[in-house]
């Protein structure tokens, strides 16, 4: 998940690679062990997470840095980047912005109502039904 802030932290992208044949493989990541720390009242953003699971269906977690690895074929990894950290105190974030997160699903109304105390309601004419009335600071 970002961070919250007056400005928000952006998206860490998801990847999931099946592999088709044996080979070899090499983790090199940020941020899996510290996440990315918020700056001037902003919030911690999540941090990468890399996992990678045979073809027996045993899953390992592994560090964001790793030796070569040997992979086989069926191995599926599964990478998390880090998100970004926020800036600034979260209530200072206008309330139309959040909007914009939820109708842009980068994050849920749930979520958007927890963290940035905004109450919601549905509409027809919002992209996902929802639209933010009002701020409870």
């Amino acid at each position: 998940m970002m961070a919250a802030g007056e400005f928000r932290g952006g998206c860490g992208i998801q990847r999931r690679v099946r592999f088709d044949s044996e080979g070899w493989l090499k983790i090199v990541a940020e941020r899996g062990t510290v996440p990315p720390y918020g700056l001037f009242g902003g919030g911690e953003a999540a941090p990468s997470q890399v996992v990678l699971t045979g073809a027996d269906g045993d899953a390992k977690q592994l560090p964001s840095k790793t030796a070569p690895l040997n992979v086989k074929a069926g191995d599926e990894l599964f990478l998390k980047c880090a998100a970004g950290d926020g800036f600034g105190d979260l209530r200072d974030r206008p309330v139309g912005n959040p909007q914009d997160d939820v109708d842009n699903a980068y994050v849920s109304p749930e979520i958007t109502r927890e963290v940035y105390g905004a109450e919601v309601v549905s509409v027809a004419d919002r992209p996902n039904g929802v639209r933010f009335v009002q701020r409870n600071n």
